[in-house]
């Protein structure tokens, strides 16, 4: 761990001479980490699409996983961003709408 936290600090030092300054989510806080909002959302979803077919459980099936990623939207994504208490600008907002309005 000592060496993740030189490497760490080095990064931090590199990035703040840019303006930029990383804030690292505790170990095992999932709560506070949006991506495990998301991932439990995928596993939910492909559980339900499953038993409408009929399934317990389908090994190395792409079609299920794209099935479920094309179910969640960008506001789905925005929704847990926000429940874990990051900031979405106006602006991100407005290129997510443009991106996804095809």
């Amino acid at each position: 761990m000592e060496c993740f936290g030189q490497i760490g600090n080095g990064l931090k030092a590199l990035l703040a001479d840019h303006g930029i300054y990383m804030l690292f989510v505790p170990p095992k806080h999932s709560h506070l980490n949006p991506i495990e909002h998301l991932w439990r959302t995928i596993k939910s979803r492909a559980r339900k699409l499953l038993r409408s077919y009929g399934l317990v459980d389908v090994p190395g099936a792409p079609w299920l996983l794209q099935e479920v990623l094309n179910s969640i939207s960008h506001l789905d994504i925005v929704k847990y961003m926000e429940h874990d208490g990051y900031l979405i600008e106006e602006a991100t907002l407005k290129m997510l709408d443009e991106c996804y309005s095809w």
